[in-house]
């Protein structure tokens, strides 16, 4: 009899602790998901990071449930994405992955590398353009690089020593034997600025930086440093279009929404398809159109890790120049 009381009571044990279980185990997302913008309030990636929650569907969330971003600045984004390490594997923190942390990982300011993340979706794929001015006695790319090897020492300004726009300088130097000196500036828009003036003869830069002096006819584009023409100015070439040497070699600016590497499936399922709602929908198009990105075309989340490793040994050879 006392065996039967105990086997009972050990039941009863088991079936309270299994009801507890069930009652605690909360469906995901069960609160609010932090969104690490590595960035200030109102920059390129923070706009594009807001519109891109903005264009999660309804009612894909619960309703108890929001997305919210907090921004983290400093150190080329180095501080907000050790921030979103430094947090719980729980999927309820996420930030972004792009080419100024694979950057800074190469130039050995950090030793976080995209293999500590899982890619989500990306977000941003911005194609850098080659500017000068609309006088310039050369009308076009091959006229441009013509004229640097005649005179050794044509400058191209960027936007700061070991950022993208200076790699893309780096690339033509290796790849078409040219001898382009780089001149930085804080930012992109004072590198515009600089050829308007005549104080330097081209930049690379992002377009939204140029795009008002395009359209003022102060400058021309003669080239995008990718191997696809931009849907917004159709006309401009892509580098390697008279130059076979830079087949394969693209300098873009992009940035993928990630989390922690080893979230639960069922975060990363869930954050990978309301991502991937929000990118694809109209709504997200138009952010798109504001600073004009190009739309992304990853299947897959091996695409996108793909993508980053091919662009993480572009940055490691060119660094080395």
């Amino acid at each position: 009899m006392m065996k039967k009381r105990m086997a009972a009571a050990v039941m009863a044990a088991a079936l309270a602790a299994a009801a507890l279980g069930g009652c605690g185990a909360k469906k995901y997302p069960s609160k609010n998901v932090t969104v690490i913008c590595p960035y200030s309030a109102g920059g390129t990636t923070d706009l594009t990071i807001r519109g891109m929650l903005d264009a999660i569907p309804e009612k894909t969330l619960p309703s108890n449930v929001n997305m919210v971003v907090s921004n983290v600045a400093g150190g080329s984004g180095i501080v907000g994405t050790s921030q979103l390490l430094s947090k719980e594997s729980d999927g309820y923190t996420i930030g972004v992955v792009n080419c100024d942390l694979i950057l800074n990982n190469v130039l050995g300011n950090t030793d976080i590398t995209y293999e500590d993340f899982t890619l989500l979706g990306c977000i941003m794929d911005d194609i850098n353009i080659l500017i000068v001015r609309a006088d310039a006695p050369y009308q076009t790319f091959e006229e441009f690089v013509a004229y640097a090897k005649e005179n050794p020492g044509v400058a191209i300004g960027d936007s700061g020593a070991g950022t993208i726009p200076n790699l893309a300088t780096k690339a033509l130097n290796r790849h078409l034997g040219t001898e382009f000196k780089s001149v930085s500036y804080d930012s992109a828009a004072p590198s515009v600025i600089a050829v308007v003036s005549g104080e330097i003869p081209a930049a690379i830069c992002a377009t939204p930086a140029a795009m008002g002096q395009l359209q003022a006819g102060e400058i021309k584009a003669i080239a995008v440093t990718s191997t696809e023409r931009s849907g917004y100015m159709p006309d401009v070439p892509a580098w390697n279009e008279g130059f076979s040497e830079l087949d394969g070699i693209e300098v873009p600016v992009w940035v993928f929404m990630a989390a922690k590497k080893d979230i639960p499936d069922e975060a990363k399922t869930f954050l990978s398809d309301a991502i991937a709602k929000a990118i694809t929908s109209d709504k997200f198009a138009g952010t798109r159109k504001n600073f004009y990105m190009e739309a992304s075309d990853f299947g897959s989340e091996q695409e996108m890790l793909d993508f980053v490793k091919e662009q993480y040994e572009l940055y490691k050879s060119l660094a080395e120049d």
